[in-house]
């Protein structure tokens, strides 16, 4: 009996952390700027190479989709920095 009511709490613990990703970078728009690094509170946001010209290497944000919860911080630090029309960081 002990065993399934384990069993049922993992469960149950399993499907209240469903993992979400609802947003994305729209590279285009990125500046990186790390408004957004600095926003996640779980640490789900990296840089990423988004194309080298010459000795210039340009980096954009890149957000780990299977690990974020959808938050939006990442998505009100980048408005903020860049206003509502500019904004990278959008909603699926």
């Amino acid at each position: 009996m002990k065993k399934i009511v384990i069993l049922i709490s993992i469960v149950i613990l399993a499907y209240s952390c469903e993992i979400t990703s609802e947003y994305m970078v729209n590279q285009e728009k990125c500046t990186d700027c790390g408004k957004c690094y600095r926003a996640c509170p779980n640490d789900m946001i990296d840089r990423e190479i988004y194309k080298i010209e010459g000795p210039d290497t340009f980096f954009v944000a890149k957000i780990r989709t299977n690990r974020c919860v959808g938050c939006g911080k990442c998505q009100d630090a980048c408005v903020k920095n860049n206003g509502v029309e500019n904004s990278a960081i959008i909603e699926k």
